[in-house]
């Protein structure tokens, strides 16, 4: 387990064969990932534009993948609908 996981409280195992499991633990990790980078944003001197930028484009990066999580248990739950 990693220490992100850790401070998740998320302890499922990843080698779930349900994908909805799997796109809520995917969305849990994207959404800690944003919070963390929300963090260092703040953390960064306003003057360091390089480092603001790479945070900024890895949170942007790191959104697009909560959308796709996002999408992907919309599609788990229609496919169990439709079962």
């Amino acid at each position: 387990m990693d220490k992100y996981r850790q401070l998740s409280g998320i302890s499922e195992d990843w080698s779930s064969d349900d994908p909805s499991i799997t796109a809520d633990l995917l969305r849990s990790d994207f959404t800690g990932l944003i919070e963390i980078f929300d963090r260092h944003l703040m953390m960064v001197p306003s003057g360091d534009g390089q480092a603001r930028l790479h945070i900024a484009q890895a949170r942007a990066a790191a959104e697009r993948g909560l959308r796709l999580s996002d999408q992907i248990i919309a599609l788990a739950k229609l496919r169990v609908g439709s079962s």
